[in-house]
């Protein structure tokens, strides 16, 4: 089965972007992945060492909330009757959404 992968922010404009996402998958009878890149803000980045408890249970939160999100839609997706699946990945936004569009062989993105 061939793949489209939506980038998602979780911002207002995602909903519209889903909307079209799922009308190019039934289209091409594909399964939907919703990729959101997690990026840490300019405060809770700590380099590449562990930083201040505070500082990564803040970003662990913000990255548990940000999956919960992305689930909610990919089960309103599949309740839909469309196959579907959700990650978040952290890391650069371009770098990494082109990496798991090649990974997983997106036709379209």
């Amino acid at each position: 089965m061939s793949n489209v992968l939506a980038a998602v922010d979780l911002s207002s404009v995602a909903d519209a972007v889903i909307r079209e996402a799922e009308s190019f998958a039934r289209a091409l009878n594909a399964r939907l992945t919703l990729l959101h890149v997690a990026t840490p803000n300019q405060e809770e980045f700590v380099g590449y060492e562990a930083g201040p408890p505070a500082a990564v249970k803040s970003l662990a939160d913000r990255f548990r909330h940000e999956f919960a999100e992305l689930e909610q839609r990919v089960t309103a997706i599949r309740a839909d009757g469309l196959e579907a699946d959700s990650l978040l990945v952290a890391g650069p936004t371009v770098e990494t959404i082109l990496a798991e569009a090649d990974r997983l062989d997106a036709r379209l993105i």
